[in-house]
């Protein structure tokens, strides 16, 4: 198996945006890479990707089937909540693209989104949350 255990995830929210997670997802990274395993925690959180409502309406809403489980374990990399503890900038950034691809998200769509996370905005909230620690 490569790609997430189920295709959904129990969450709560409050507000519509921001969730916690309910239950555990479990993310297959291709044989290529190692297929190695990550589990994002019950209570892990994420604000979907941390879109700009502007982009929304354009295809890039955080909601989307073929975004939505991704940005849960990008969210839990960049965080410091997933096991295995993800310590690299680039190797969250990676999970999120293969997850968007296993998602089946428009190569486009997954591109976009890369170059936003690997940004030097994406780089200063990893850093934020390195500080935090």
């Amino acid at each position: 198996m490569t790609g997430f255990l189920k295709s959904y995830a129990d969450i709560r929210t409050s507000d519509g945006r921001n969730a916690t997670l309910l239950q555990p997802i479990y993310f297959q990274r291709p044989d290529a890479v190692g297929g190695d395993i990550y589990k994002v925690p019950v209570g892990a959180t994420t604000d979907g990707g941390s879109e700009p409502p502007i982009f929304w309406p354009i295809g890039f809403a955080p909601f989307g089937s073929d975004t939505w489980l991704g940005y849960l374990l990008h969210d839990a990399a960049f965080r410091g909540t997933i096991v295995p503890l993800v310590t690299e900038f680039e190797v969250a950034n990676l999970l999120l693209y293969e997850a968007l691809s296993c998602l089946g998200c428009a190569e486009f769509k997954r591109r976009a989104i890369y170059a936003g996370v690997t940004s030097k905005a994406g780089r200063a909230v990893w850093d934020d949350y390195r500080r935090t620690e």
